[in-house]
């Protein structure tokens, strides 16, 4: 088990892979100006999206298969539709998570990478599961397909 997390002042990723678990999902959760920083070993530990969005990284080597999932999605809207502060603040954090994402997809890309449609929500949509599941459905079939398209190259 790993839990990626930031660390807030060393200004670096963190990775927590033995401990006290709930604690470590509580500090890779700990979204800025929603959640509080979490405490552990001594630092301060947020949301480990902020340092590396889709950590599929820390798989190379320990799995033959690499899938990789971005849920972050981006800002979603009209042009003529004015951003309130509040998607302002979030939505800048989605882009700049996509460009950490685009840059690690040019320099190594998992070997399956999907991203399910996701941007009509946002990050605090916890209780509207079952709409972003069924919104994002699509998505079996596409790894579906692409896991046959591996298995084939392998046989």
């Amino acid at each position: 088990m790993q839990v990626i997390v930031t660390d807030f002042y060393a200004r670096k990723e963190a990775v927590f892979s033995s401990g006290d678990l709930r604690n470590a999902i509580a500090a890779s959760a700990a979204i800025p100006a929603v959640f509080r920083p979490v405490q552990r070993d001594g630092r301060y530990m947020i949301d480990g999206g902020i340092f590396n969005p889709v950590p599929y990284d820390h798989l190379t080597g320990l799995a033959d298969i690499v899938i990789g999932i971005d849920v972050v999605g981006g800002p979603s809207g009209y042009d003529d539709d004015r951003p309130t502060t509040l998607d302002l603040m979030f939505g800048a954090s989605q882009l700049m998570q996509q460009s950490i994402i685009a840059m690690k997809l040019k320099t190594a890309p998992p070997d399956v990478f999907l991203r399910p449609e996701v941007s009509p929500f946002r990050v605090l949509d916890f209780f509207k599961a079952k709409e972003i599941l069924a919104l994002s459905s699509g998505v079996r079939d596409e790894l579906k397909h692409a896991l046959d398209a591996i298995f084939a190259f392998y046989r």
